[in-house]
């Protein structure tokens, strides 16, 4: 009877909630839930896919994903009401957790005692080319998947060591790809092309042809700030101007910078005055010594591995 009076909410809820799904090459079903209009989770969530269908036994797996502009949190409540919590929460945006809504949540959030279903696997993993799964698919805006064994070596013993020659003579202008100037990135632009010259390129400024990462390698650096400096979040943008060969110039938590790479390698602005950041960045301009040091280093010093990820999955 319960059943039979859920069945009209059931729908009324699906209308609220758009979801798609996907059948995985080892015939399971991974059902994604809350989706921006547009969004396609075959392109942005191949990794989990994926990795999902062979790491649990289930033939369906129900995913809820962070974008939900528009649609009220009390929905999402009262479809775990009526037909249980998603499966996994998973984001690689800077979205809060969801744990209540799901029965395990993968994201930037660490777990801890109170919360200890969560699992931090920030997004910039996604976009690994990891042997454990056979990664085939390419990266449709870097142009590949990033070996990791790439981030263990440094951008000198990749692309070759500058003499002070060729850096004298190096174009010094630094590079931003970005969709947006919100704060911070308005002022770290305003400072980066007062110093050393900023070519923005992005939906709303300058347009590009082929991947990312062919016109990265065009410079020494590249401006990578990320959206909201807190702790445990980070996205692709650090190692993806790493492995073009650019100096990541970057604005994160410090911690959480450490946490994953070596810091040794990168420039982060974060919590500078703007004399600081001037004197960094004329810095990269003039002193080969400095810049040479920060290409010396790698930004891994250990390759990653799947094997938490999966044993946390598959419990």
């Amino acid at each position: 009877m319960l059943e039979f009076l859920n069945r009209p909410l059931q729908r009324k809820l699906n209308k609220h909630i758009t979801k798609t799904k996907i059948l995985t090459k080892k015939n399971k079903t991974v059902h994604y839930y809350a989706l921006w209009p547009g969004f396609d989770p075959t392109v942005d969530y191949q990794f989990w896919t994926q990795f999902l269908s062979q790491n649990t036994e289930a033939e369906n797996i129900h995913v809820l994903l962070p974008f939900t502009k528009g649609l009220h949190v009390w929905k999402l409540i009262l479809h775990v009401i009526v037909q249980g919590r998603w499966d996994y929460f998973i984001t690689g945006e800077h979205a809060k957790d969801r744990l209540y809504l799901a029965k395990k949540s993968i994201g930037f959030h660490h777990p801890s005692r109170i919360f200890p279903n969560r699992f931090r696997f920030p997004y910039w993993k996604w976009y690994l080319n990891w042997q454990e799964i056979n990664t085939e698919w390419e990266h449709f805006r870097f142009g590949k998947a990033i070996e990791t064994s790439e981030l263990t070596l440094s951008i000198n013993q990749r692309y070759g060591q500058l003499t002070e020659a060729q850096f004298n003579g190096a174009n010094h202008r630094i590079v931003i790809l970005t969709s947006h100037f919100h704060r911070p990135r308005r002022k770290l632009i305003a400072l980066c092309n007062a110093v050393l010259g900023c070519d923005i390129f992005g939906r709303k400024t300058q347009k590009f042809d082929g991947p990312k990462k062919e016109l990265l390698k065009k410079y020494l650096w590249c401006l990578c700030p990320e959206n909201k400096p807190h702790k445990g979040y980070i996205t692709e943008k650090i190692p993806e101007a790493f492995a073009a060969g650019c100096i990541p110039v970057t604005y994160c938590d410090p911690l959480t910078l450490s946490e994953d790479f070596n810091s040794n390698a990168v420039v982060n602005l974060y919590y500078k005055s703007d004399a600081e950041i001037v004197n960094i960045l004329s810095r990269l301009q003039s002193d080969y010594s400095f810049v040479n040091n920060l290409r010396d280093e790698p930004l891994l010093t250990k390759l990653e591995s799947l094997e938490a990820l999966s044993d946390f999955i598959s419990k």
